[in-house]
């Protein structure tokens, strides 16, 4: 899903040729014919033998298996398809002055002289087209040869060496292979009188109070298909929230920009920031002057990433979804320092005044901030040791004893820090770099982390996607590359480990892709997939991956598959026979034989994104409660259950972890500007809400995980969890109270209220906190 509407039709094109270089074969070391490296006629992929193969694996691609291969089904196997050696009968043999063709002999045959030992080729025999008479091995039976040397035995081998085709990188991949190093002097932790960041040295995401302490249990896909703690089997739950952005070309999450809460002249009343200048500087120019501070339009509470961070753990979620773009990872970011002075609110109001149910509030309820939810992140301000003197305070000023306009929970004084001061930018930094710490430092605070390709149209040319889900060896390069650098962490094995999931492309159908064939410029999903998750696995064997569904909602019109009505972007699991038969469908069987064939240990999660009509265009009739249950048993609820099998009818498909990688209903509420609660949703997506809610609580049980969509006050159709647009503050208490009440959500203060309060509120019995 997109911000905006964000839900675009456009195509992808190919813009990468993707050419598999063949390597010679050894020489015939005793007068059998050195192979000759080829690629047929018309084909820009070879595939290996043995190998699975797709006959156009990406759009304007032929894909082709070598001379005495055909790639056919294999039902055998957990690949759909597969080139597969062609019996003697569907050879080719064509004679040639070396070879009469007077005995035909099988791949793999023995074309040696009748003599045996070293008496060479047979001159009579025929290899199959594609096959040569090679010296394989010192023979067995043959003896010693005449010359005292070992015999030598001759088979038709092929005439071709392979590489592995995931390990061909295109030369379009937008990530570099390996890291470079953060230059010295990337962050900032103070700016000067002219409003210029005071550079220093980066702080590791580890370097805070909490340390590595809030790292929640490493999690696995255990052998029944549930997604459990690693170390103890126990059942796992992740309730998370989107935070987009990166994938946007935002070059952070999103809101922290957000503006608008100073009361500049351009903003509606109702700003909570102490002005900097207008009317007049709420601390004088002595105040001013003393800190060497003079403006301060931000504010800890929406524009620090680290604050917004808690903000999330204090609403009690456990997880986030980035969506990201690999083309915003390689950008440089020497124009985008993301520090500013802003306004340092007291922590205990952070939690007490804005993140607190205000119904709770008026009913008198005052709880006392639980030490485990207490802020313990990046220091505000900046004090790390051994950072340069002028990076020291003063950082508070008294407020003027005329003044008495917003104050934001400061008290007497002017509290101000720099956000963001410890997030990487200026020259030789990428994207990569800040996102990778942006990665860890959530880890660090206690946060599952879903990794989200998220490809987008370009702001600059709305016809021009996203090359990755066009070309699989260019997705599979930049996965590869992504975790890569992602293992290579000085913390990734004892702190995130089984703490990252990767999410390997955003709502595929939405380019028209589709499982089993390539549409609109996009190639067949299904190897998307395949060849991402082993470039993932290429740096972690066991690497949490999870897959959207795609290709079933009628997004790809005119590629052939049919739809499954009522079915959104992002789901689409079915592989029922009599229904994919029946419409059509995309068949996504592949995935299942590829994917889950060995169970746990291809970790592997379904993360389909329901949404109701409002938000898909479908008939109203589609959401009803029985309809929609049967579309989700279909796609994901009985694989969940492990009462599935494939489109053959017979093979059975393991029991799928599943993970509601988005959701949410559409929010008619003008959130545009208002500071407060504006949620607005119909009864009929109140209803439908209802009825997911019941159904992932009766299917999944307490395995049942979610991420809803989303945090940001700037998503178009479903609004966020904070808004408005203008100053991201105030949280949505209408969504929250859904998402405790229905979903499992545990906010701080159901482990601070009395249990009967608690209970009444729907924390549950007792109010058992997250942590």
């Amino acid at each position: 899903m997109e911000r905006g509407r964000g839900r675009i039709q456009i195509s992808c094109a190919a813009n990468v040729s993707l050419i598999l270089l063949l390597a010679a074969g050894a020489a015939n070391a005793a007068g059998g014919r050195k192979p000759a490296p080829f690629v047929l006629p018309g084909c820009s992929v070879m595939f290996e033998p043995g190998a699975p193969c797709w006959a156009e694996p990406a759009p304007g691609q032929k894909g082709c298996c070598m001379q005495g291969f055909a790639c056919e089904r294999d039902e055998s196997s957990t690949s759909r398809r597969r080139c597969m050696q062609l019996p003697s009968a569907r050879q080719s043999f064509t004679a040639t002055a070396a070879q009469a063709c007077s005995r035909r002999v099988a791949p793999d045959g023995d074309c040696g002289s009748a003599a045996g030992g070293d008496g060479g080729p047979d001159p009579g025999a025929c290899c199959a087209d594609g096959f040569s008479c090679q010296a394989d091995r010192p023979a067995t039976d043959a003896g010693a040869a005449s010359n005292g040397t070992a015999a030598v035995a001759y088979t038709c081998k092929a005439d071709s060496a392979f590489q592995p085709l995931a390990a061909v990188a295109s030369s379009a991949a937008q990530l570099p292979p390996s890291v470079p190093a953060l230059p010295s002097g990337a962050c900032s932790c103070r700016v000067n009188s002219s409003g210029k960041p005071v550079r220093r040295d980066c702080p590791s995401p580890w370097d805070h109070p909490a340390g590595a302490t809030r790292a929640r249990p490493a999690l696995t896909v255990d052998a029944a298909g549930a997604l459990t703690v690693a170390a103890t089997g126990a059942p796992a739950a992740l309730r998370g929230v989107n935070w987009f952005g990166w994938e946007v070309n935002d070059r952070n999450p999103g809101g922290l920009k957000a503006f608008c809460d100073d009361n500049a002249k351009s903003c509606p009343p109702g700003g909570e920031i102490p002005p900097h200048d207008y009317p007049s500087a709420a601390v004088g120019a002595a105040g001013q002057n003393a800190m060497q501070i003079y403006y301060w339009g931000k504010r800890r509470l929406t524009n620090d990433f680290a604050t917004v961070a808690w903000r999330m753990r204090l609403l009690g979620f456990n997880a986030v979804r980035l969506p990201f773009s690999f083309a915003a990872l390689a950008q440089e970011l020497a124009d985008d320092p993301p520090v500013t002075a802003c306004v340092n609110e007291l922590d205990e109001w952070i939690a007490a005044s804005k993140t607190f149910d205000p119904q709770l509030l008026a009913a008198g309820a005052a709880p006392q901030l639980p030490a485990a939810y207490a802020y313990s992140g990046m220091r505000h301000p900046p004090d790390a040791p051994g950072q340069p003197a002028a990076c020291a305070g003063p950082w508070t000023a008294p407020f003027l004893p005329s003044y008495d306009g917003p104050r934001a929970g400061l008290g007497s004084e002017l509290r101000l820090t720099i956000c963001n001061w410890y997030l990487p930018s200026g020259a030789g930094v990428l994207g990569l770099h800040r996102f990778l710490w942006q990665v860890q430092y959530l880890v660090s605070q206690g946060f599952y982390v879903i990794l989200d390709f998220h490809p987008t149209s370009d702001a600059t040319d709305p016809n021009a996607a996203d090359p990755n889900a066009a070309d699989p060896a260019l997705l599979a390069a930049n996965w590869g590359a992504l975790w890569g650098a992602l293992v290579q962490l000085p913390s990734y094995k004892a702190s995130m480990k089984g703490r990252v999931i990767a999410d390997l492309i955003n709502e595929a159908s939405k380019y028209g892709c589709q499982w089993d064939v390539t549409c609109h410029g996009c190639a067949a999903g299904s190897e998307l997939v395949a060849r991402a998750s082993d470039a993932i696995r290429d740096a972690e064997p066991d690497a949490l991956i999870s897959v959207n569904g795609m290709g079933q909602d009628g997004a790809g019109g005119g590629c052939g598959p049919g739809a499954y009505r009522g079915m959104n972007w992002g789901d689409g699991f079915i592989t029922n026979k009599k229904t994919v038969t029946k419409l059509g469908l995309s068949d996504p069987s592949f995935l299942f034989r590829y994917s889950l064939a060995d169970g746990s240990a291809r970790q592997q999660l379904l993360a389909p994104h329901p949404y109701p009509s409002s938000i898909t265009g479908w008939a109203s009739a589609y959401d009803s409660k029985s309809a929609a249950r049967k579309r989700w048993d279909l796609s994901w609820g009985k694989k969940a259950r492990g009462k599935d099998r494939l489109s053959d009818g017979k093979t059975k498909v393991p029991r799928a972890a599943v993970l509601l990688g988005e959701f949410g209903v559409l929010d008619t509420g003008n959130n545009t500007e208002v500071n407060g609660d504006t949620t607005a949703w119909s009864a009929a997506d109140g209803q439908w809400l209802s009825t997911l809610s019941k159904y992932t609580r009766s299917t999944l049980g307490a395995r049942a995980s979610w991420l809803v969509w989303a945090w940001n006050a700037n998503s178009g159709d479903t609004r966020g969890i904070v808004g408005p647009q203008t100053t991201w503050r105030e949280v949505q208490w209408t969504k929250v109270r859904a998402l405790v009440r229905s979903w499992g959500l545990r906010p701080w203060f159901c482990a601070a209220l009395p249990a009967g309060d608690a209970a009444a509120y729907g924390c549950g019995a007792g109010g058992a906190p997250v942590y």
